[in-house]
């Protein structure tokens, strides 16, 4: 018997067969095998069983509620219906791996895949395909510097940026070009490193440290920008095309989606 045809037993004949660590070592497995081979009828199997053990209410499968505005990614990793994204979270929050309220993460996250665990969040930011439809001309001096080392086009907050004090670090690899800046400006500061790839295929997971009491996703233009409260921090996290943005900032959660939605 393979293993989809014993998960597939456990849920028809309503006997749990397999126990939960057994359920989540196979969901494990399955998510860390190659994009092509991922069986999604698998995971679903998976979700459904550790509901049933844990004896949690799935969210039923009838699509996205109306009130949400989804525009889905050119390209995923991974294959899941929005509302199963939403279940495996609520499921893994109830077992002993992620220990975050599933209320953390709200449903309107869909353009990308986020793992939660009790001392990090993990994104996969290489499975969400977007781009700006526009940019914004280097007529701050800013961006002019950042042109004239090979870093544009970019997106930033300029709003925030302006009048600040600001100092700029650059690095280089074979595939990427980066630069860090750290920003200053009366109570609050920001860092935000932008890296530029070769090709968008070098964008892959990230992972953020500290346990997330909050987060939202903002749809500014083409992009939808990550924004995520651990704290002591605001994150806000996105990707356009080949160039992928980490920012971190002392504003509080509603400044720093406000900064989020005046990138540009």
């Amino acid at each position: 018997m393979t293993i989809k045809e014993a998960l597939l037993q456990c849920l028809t004949e309503k006997a749990l067969g397999l126990t939960k660590p057994e359920v989540e070592k196979i969901l494990h497995d399955e998510l860390e095998k190659p994009e092509s081979e991922v069986d999604c009828d698998v995971i679903d199997m998976c979700i459904e069983l550790l509901a049933e053990i844990d004896n949690v209410k799935l969210p039923e499968d009838t699509g996205i509620p109306p009130e949400l505005k989804i525009i889905p990614p050119v390209r995923k990793k991974r294959h899941w219906k929005a509302v199963l994204l939403v279940a495996a979270i609520f499921v893994f929050t109830v077992s002993a791996t992620l220990l975050v309220s599933a209320q953390v993460f709200h449903f309107d996250i869909v353009h990308y895949v986020v793992e939660l665990f009790s001392d990090h969040v993990s994104v996969d930011y290489g499975g969400t395909s977007q781009q700006a439809e526009s940019y914004l001309p280097a007529d701050t001096d800013l961006r002019k510097e950042l042109e004239a080392s090979g870093i544009s086009p970019v997106l930033l907050p300029d709003k925030f940026l302006e009048g600040a004090q600001i100092q700029v670090n650059y690095q280089a690899t074979d595939i990427s070009k980066a630069v860090n800046i750290h920003a200053v400006k009366d109570t609050y500061n920001i860092d935000l490193m932008i890296t530029q790839y070769i090709s968008k295929d070098f964008i892959g997971e990230g992972e953020h440290q500290g346990e997330v009491t909050d987060s939202r996703e903002i749809i500014v233009g083409d992009i939808a920008i990550l924004v995520m409260d651990f704290g002591d921090r605001r994150t806000i996290a996105f990707v356009d095309d080949s160039t992928q943005y980490f920012l971190n900032t002392s504003l509080n959660m509603e400044e720093a989606v406000q900064l989020a939605e005046s990138i540009q």
